[in-house]
């Protein structure tokens, strides 16, 4: 894993928290993120862990269109990585 990249699981948890939450999900990842409450999120040491290692400026420029279609294209064999959540976006 490079410093500058999220590690695999990483990803999915924001995938996962994306998908979870709908349209609003990165206002409401930025909310998690300041006062840490993830609200029962399974997986949320890994998103404080992107927060940690990226901070809060990251989310502004992350696009999560981009990072399912790289997704898609590693787990090409699946039903990749939203499921059947497959109305994530960014």
């Amino acid at each position: 894993m490079q410093v500058n990249q999220l590690s695999a699981e990483q990803l999915k948890a924001v995938i996962r928290f994306a998908a979870e939450h709908g349209r609003t999900w990165k206002s409401q990842l930025n909310d998690a993120w300041m006062t840490g409450n993830y609200v029962g999120f399974v997986g949320s040491h890994l998103l404080q862990q992107v927060r940690n290692q990226f901070g809060p400026e990251w989310l502004v420029k992350f696009n999560l269109k981009k990072a399912l279609a790289a997704q898609d294209d590693d787990e090409s064999e699946n039903d990749g990585p939203c499921g059947p959540y497959r109305g994530c976006r960014d």
